[in-house]
């Protein structure tokens, strides 16, 4: 660092498991080629000192007891937060991770700081407080009132996600959202609808795609079988039995992989006795891999698949970063008929969209998959991941980041 020109100092801030949030890491990783960043979050140092020594790591201490144990309080407060705007940092100031963050914010002197999603709102509001010449950028990786479909779930979980969670997320937002100098989010539906709902400043849309590899994986020869893989966080929500039973409708040359980031026993024992009934002999499951090695893993399949029934309005208008990495390997795509995934697949040719979220119309989709159909998919995804890309999507971050700094 040359000392007549000192590198900006950035915070990014996100109250998660930082080592397997791929966004933030992106985030923390691309800003740092121009800018002195800290990363608050939970978890492992995923910044290895004397690999990344313009990234500074302070881990927030983290106890789910603690959420639990002060949600009474926590409530209680957000009646008066509805009148008293203050308050609302109150709400989010009784667990030990926000004062925690604070106090690197305090002690930090940033010259901008990132807030990851509506928990850390008012960390950024308090930088603004501290220093007014501080930028303060806010980061929506989902539509944060519409997450989550209440219709199905207990009691106890829809008691809490309406009478505290949505609430809180609305009054954060419409209250302090505007103050931010920018905003991302994910995908355009969301930067349309954000500054229509709250009155905040039209989002910049980031996309969740990986970063290209150094070495690009190559396009293997398709044989008779065509192996279809699907690869992320398992969930009963995500209802994975519906592709086992798609494959299962199909003759048997389809195969179906799984690649699952959290492996919970007890469903993939339900899975695995789902595909023996459905799919005999034609699915498995391997074992995790690391984050940084899905691209190359996933590159020997063909085809990358996926179904997300439209339970919640985020859901229906999902791109997830599964979708990217399937591009990014340049592997051929057969998806539900979420429209933004859609959208991108048809216009650039990279493979199926089903008609609707059944088994039976993936298995028409997956049926459409030849070995030359692959071929010529897999083909058009190496050329769209020249484009759809996560250095494309830094360059972005990067860009905002130096125009809020400048202005």
């Amino acid at each position: 660092m040359e000392s007549n020109n000192p590198r900006k100092r950035v915070c990014v801030i996100a109250f998660s498991p930082t080592v397997a949030d791929a966004r933030v890491l992106r985030q923390a990783r691309g800003l740092a080629l121009e800018f002195h960043v800290t990363v608050c979050g939970f978890g492992a140092n995923p910044f290895p000192p004397e690999a990344e020594s313009n990234i500074a790591w302070r881990e927030i201490p983290h106890a789910r007891w603690e959420y639990f144990a002060l949600y009474p309080l926590r409530q209680l407060m957000l009646l008066p937060g509805m009148v008293l705007p203050r308050v609302l940092h109150w709400c989010e100031a009784v667990h030990s991770w926000t004062r925690a963050a604070e106090k690197v914010i305090r002690d930090g002197r940033f010259d901008a700081v990132i807030c990851n999603d509506t928990e850390t709102i008012t960390l950024g509001i308090v930088a603004k407080r501290l220093n007014p010449e501080t930028k303060i950028i806010l980061d929506l990786h989902e539509y944060a009132t519409r997450e989550s479909d209440l219709s199905s779930v207990p009691f106890r979980k829809k008691f809490k996600s309406v009478c505290l969670i949505l609430p809180l997320r609305r009054r954060l937002l419409k209250h302090h959202a505007p103050k931010f100098d920018a905003v991302m989010t994910v995908n355009d539906v969301f930067s349309e609808l954000y500054p229509q709902e709250f009155g905040m400043k039209k989002p910049v849309v980031i996309m969740n795609a990986p970063d290209l590899p150094p070495d690009l994986p190559q396009a293997l020869p398709v044989g008779e079988t065509v192996n279809l893989i699907h690869h992320g966080s398992l969930g009963r929500y995500r209802e994975p039995v519906r592709m086992i039973r798609a494959v299962g409708l199909c003759p048997p040359h389809y195969r179906l992989h799984f690649i699952f980031e959290n492996r919970d026993p007890s469903l993939i024992e339900e899975l695995k006795a789902e595909a023996e009934r459905f799919a005999p002999g034609r699915v498995e499951f391997h074992p995790p891999v690391n984050p940084a090695e899905v691209t190359a893993t996933i590159a020997r399949f063909d085809a990358g698949i996926y179904i997300l029934p439209p339970k919640s309005f985020n859901d229906e208008h999902c791109l997830p970063n599964k979708f990217f990495d399937f591009i990014v390997a340049g592997l051929a795509v057969v998806i539900s008929p979420n429209p933004l995934m859609a959208a991108i697949v048809r216009r650039h040719g990279l493979g199926t969209v089903a008609r609707d979220y059944s088994p039976e119309a993936m298995a028409e989709a997956i049926q459409t998959l030849t070995p030359q159909s692959v071929a010529a998919f897999r083909a058009a995804s190496g050329v769209a991941r020249m484009q759809l890309n996560g250095a494309a999507e830094m360059e972005k971050v990067h860009a905002l980041v130096k125009g809020v700094l400048e202005s």
